[in-house]
């Protein structure tokens, strides 16, 4: 199993660095919420070295896909608009009601009913 090395936020404004056993990144980083820690940096140390990431991988990132996406379309159709007032409402709703951002976005993926909109906040969540 990787080990990933990370410099974390604690509650209170404190700093914390160490390191988790962790299948992936994602999932250390999931360790570490769980603690209650705010991830800023973390690296995978593979011998004592830190293993360098490669920049996307090839792959385009989430904004370059958006871009592509609007680009492509001539807009969002009425069941898109539809969904997009819905999902902003009960955002707006939950955060005025002082639950906390990614909480709000936790419900939003438990509770939406297409698996692309579950996948669109599970993307903005991380």
């Amino acid at each position: 199993m990787p080990i990933f090395e990370y410099k974390a936020y604690a509650a209170g404004g404190g700093t914390k660095a160490g390191v988790v056993d962790a299948d992936t990144e994602r999932a250390a980083r999931q360790k570490l919420r769980k603690e209650n820690l705010i991830v800023h940096k973390i690296a995978e140390v593979r011998g004592g070295k830190r293993v360098k990431r490669k920049k996307g991988d090839g792959k385009p990132g989430m904004l370059q896909r958006a871009k592509d996406a609007r680009a492509r379309s001539s807009g969002p159709g009425p069941r898109e608009t539809e969904i997009i007032s819905g999902i902003t409402r009960q955002l707006a709703t939950l955060l005025g009601s002082g639950i906390a951002l990614t909480e709000s976005l936790s419900a939003i993926i438990d509770q939406s009913e297409q698996r692309r909109v579950e996948t669109m906040f599970r993307q903005i969540r991380e």
